[in-house]
C-alpha cells in the first residue's frame, strides 16, 4: 500500500468518526483533561483509578499509529532502524497521522466535546500554549501528572511493541525530571484563569493499589536513594544527578495524592456548566440557538456565524445571547480598537497595512481597514452578510 492509498485510508477513518448531534448531547463541554508522565507511568490505569467519565475523548496520536501502522506492514518500532526497517516510510506515515489527528481535534473542539491529552509532556511550552489556548476558547483545564523513575519508564518503552527506542526515551523521561518534577513547570500554572493543577507534586506510581506494597518492578533503593541518576540518551557522557524524588515515598502519601486529585477531578466535572466565563456564554448561546430548530445548527461553534447569517437574511432579531458569543468567537470590538489606534480615520489606504496585535505583527487588507479603523465602526450587529462573512473568513485565516 502506497502513501496515497494510506491518505485514503485516513479520510475513510476521518469520515466515520460520528460527530455527535447538538450542544445538548455533549456531556461536560469546554473541559479539557491532561494526564502526563514519561512512558511507563500508568496514565492510562491512573487515569480509571481517578474515575474520569467515558465522555472524554481521545487525543493521541499514537491511537491512530497503533491502529494504521499493521495495516501497511508497518512495525511500531521508532528507534533508528537497523536492516529492513523502512525508517523514512514509517515517519513520513506518521506526519501524515499527526495531521488526521490535528484536524480531527479542531472539529472536536468546534463542537465543545470534552477531550483528553494523554501524553509526555515533558516539553512544557509547548504543552502550556496549549493549555491556555484552549483556555481562551472557552475551555476549563485540568492537569494531573504522574512519575516513575526514567531507568523504569525506558526498560518499559524497550518492551512494549510501539516502542520510540532508548535514546528518544531517555530523552523524554530526562526532560521531564527536571521541567515538571524537579521545576515544577506544571505546578506553577496554580491559580492560573482557566486552569486546576490537581496535584502539585507528581503522583509516584511504585506501588501496588490493592495491597499498597512496592511494586517487584521497582528495587527498594528507589526509595532511600539521595540522588537519582540521569543518564546520558546517546550513552557518550558522564550521567547528571538530580535530587531522588522517591526518597522517602510511601504508599499513604501516594495515596493521598491519589485521592485528593479524584475529589477534586470529580467536582471539577460535577457541574455541566463551565468555570470559564468565555465557555458559559458561548454555551448559552449554542444552547438558544439549538433550541430554535434552524437546520442543524446547535451542533458547533461556528454554528453561531451560520445562525446570525440566517437570521439576517430572514430578518429576524439577533437574541443578545448570540450576539455575545460572537463578539467572544471572534473578538471583533478588540480587534476594531487595535486597528482604530492603528490606521489614520481619514485616509483610505490603498495596501495592507501592518497592525500589532496578541498575536504578534500582521497585514491587514485593505478593505478591511476602513471599516474598522474610521470613527464609528460598525459593531457586529450592524454588518451586512457580505461583511460578516468577508471578516470571519480574514479573523480565521489570521488566528
Amino acid at each position: 500500500m502506497n502513501i496515497d492509498d494510506l491518505r485514503k485510508l485516513i479520510q475513510e477513518v476521518k469520515l466515520q468518526e460520528a460527530l455527535q448531534s447538538g450542544i445538548k448531547q455533549v456531556e461536560h463541554p469546554f473541559k479539557a483533561f491532561f494526564i502526563l508522565g514519561p512512558a511507563g507511568s500508568g496514565k492510562s490505569f491512573t487515569k480509571n483509578l481517578l474515575g474520569l467519565p467515558d465522555s472524554f475523548v481521545p487525543i493521541n496520536t499514537d491511537d491512530a499509529v497503533e491502529k494504521v501502522f499493521p495495516k501497511f506492514g508497518l512495525t511500531l518500532k521508532f528507534q533508528e532502524p537497523s536492516s529492513g526497517e523502512d525508517y523514512e516510510k514509517k515517519q513520513e506515515v506518521r506526519k501524515l497521522l499527526q495531521q488526521a489527528v490535528s484536524d480531527k481535534t479542531k472539529r472536536k473542539i468546534n463542537q465543545a466535546l470534552p477531550l483528553l491529552f494523554d501524553t509526555t509532556g515533558e516539553n512544557p511550552n509547548k504543552m502550556k500554549k496549549i493549555m491556555r489556548q484552549l483556555v481562551d476558547i472557552g475551555y476549563d483545564v485540568a492537569v494531573f501528572t504522574i512519575n516513575v523513575p526514567p531507568d523504569y519508564s525506558v526498560e518499559t518503552d524497550a518492551k512494549r511493541e510501539r516502542t520510540v527506542g532508548s535514546k528518544i526515551a531517555q530523552q523524554v523521561t530526562n526532560a521531564y525530571q527536571k521541567n515538571i518534577v524537579d521545576q515544577g513547570a506544571y505546578a506553577q500554572m496554580e491559580g492560573e484563569r482557566g486552569i486546576t493543577i490537581l496535584n502539585l507534586n507528581p503522583y509516584p506510581n511504585l506501588f501496588d493499589v490493592r495491597t499498597g506494597e512496592l511494586r517487584s518492578d521497582f528495587d527498594p533503593s528507589v526509595l532511600q536513594n539521595d540522588r537519582m541518576e540521569l543518564k546520558d540518551p546517546k550513552g557518550k557522557k558522564q550521567s547528571e544527578f538530580m535530587r531522588n524524588p522517591f526518597k522517602g515515598a510511601s504508599w499513604e502519601r501516594a495515596k493521598v495524592i491519589l485521592q485528593d486529585g479524584k475529589e477534586e477531578l470529580q467536582a471539577w466535572v460535577s457541574s455541566r456548566d463551565p468555570q470559564n466565563p468565555t465557555g458559559r456564554e458561548i454555551l448559552r448561546a449554542l444552547e438558544y440557538v439549538q433550541d430554535q430548530g434552524v437546520a442543524d445548527y446547535g451542533d458547533q461553534i461556528t454554528d453561531l456565524v451560520q445562525y446570525a447569517l440566517w437570521a439576517d437574511e430572514n430578518e429576524k432579531e439577533l437574541p443578545k445571547t448570540v450576539q455575545n458569543a460572537l463578539q467572544i468567537v471572534f473578538d471583533v470590538e478588540t480587534f476594531q480598537k487595535k486597528l482604530k489606534r492603528s490606521v489614520p480615520s481619514d485616509k483610505y489606504p490603498d495596501s495592507p497595512v501592518k497592525v500589532k496585535t496578541d498575536k504578534g505583527e500582521i497585514e491587514v487588507p485593505p478593505e478591511l481597514l476602513p471599516r474598522f479603523g474610521q470613527k464609528g465602526a460598525p459593531t457586529i450587529q450592524q454588518l451586512t452578510r457580505e461583511q460578516l462573512l468577508e471578516i470571519i473568513n480574514w479573523v480565521k485565516n489570521n488566528s
